[in-house]
């Protein structure tokens, strides 16, 4: 069983079984501010103590493209896990 994924013309397949039902896990550094003194999280677009759900969303996706600290493949056909991968 390889540990490598198997990437053709830019399509990953799994060395196992040769499936193209490749998930990739990512794993970023997701920067939060918090009020020292009462603990709630601020908005770091506005300053203030109250975050939305879309600013939250907004801030996940942001982190997600500076930086990825580590990923992973696994095939959803026969199970196979790659190594972790870091940058």
């Amino acid at each position: 069983m390889g540990n490598e994924v198997i990437n053709e013309c830019g399509v990953i397949l799994c060395p196992n079984c040769g499936s193209r039902r490749i998930t990739e896990i990512l794993q970023a550094a997701l920067t939060k501010m918090y009020d020292a003194n009462s603990g709630r999280i601020i908005n770091p677009y506005t300053g203030k103590g109250y975050m939305s759900n879309r600013d939250k969303a907004m801030a996940y996706d942001a982190s997600v493209s500076d930086s990825i600290g580590c990923w992973a493949y696994k095939c959803r056909k026969c199970g196979w896990e790659s190594r972790l991968y870091t940058e």
